[in-house]
């Protein structure tokens, strides 16, 4: 401790150490914040939809998904948490198909390849596909009837 430090009181001592971590604190999450937004961008393949992803309107925006399996396997769509993304099925959805399963992995906006129109939106929590889970089942329906019957 230096002369000017014994000179000033404990609790100005205390709160400039409070200070000093709080903005550390800040600094570490700042730096997690983004190494998990580079690894995010890592993980989601840097630009290129797998070949066999396919995209869907809805009411809020563009909706990608992984379709594999035979087309008149039996559907089983497959939704992640947040954070993620669909790649985080695909070994489950391979392991499906070759069962016979008709798998629908999604990518709900703005995560995977779906569009990420969804970060204007004015409130953090407003996901009008949450909102509004018929208009986003009626447009998988069709995003479904739409899928070439070959594709695997």
């Amino acid at each position: 401790m230096g002369a000017g430090e014994a000179k000033r009181p404990l609790a100005a001592r205390i709160g400039r150490s409070a200070l000093r971590g709080l903005l550390s604190l800040l600094v570490f999450i700042l730096i997690l914040l983004l190494i998990l937004r580079a690894l995010a961008a890592w993980r989601e393949g840097g630009g290129k939809a797998p070949a066999n992803t396919t995209y869907f309107p809805t009411p809020a925006a563009r909706v990608a998904a992984r379709v594999v399996g035979p087309a008149n396997g039996a559907p089983v769509i497959l939704v992640h948490g947040t954070a993620a993304w669909s790649g985080f099925w695909s070994e489950v959805s391979d392991h499906l198909a070759r069962r016979g399963w008709r798998v629908v992995a999604i990518d709900l906006p703005p995560f995977g390849w779906s569009d990420r129109a969804l970060q204007v939106l004015k409130s953090v929590g407003h996901i009008p596909h949450i909102e509004n889970p018929a208009a986003f089942r009626s447009a998988l329906d069709q995003a479904l009837a739409s899928l070439p019957k070959e594709q695997k």
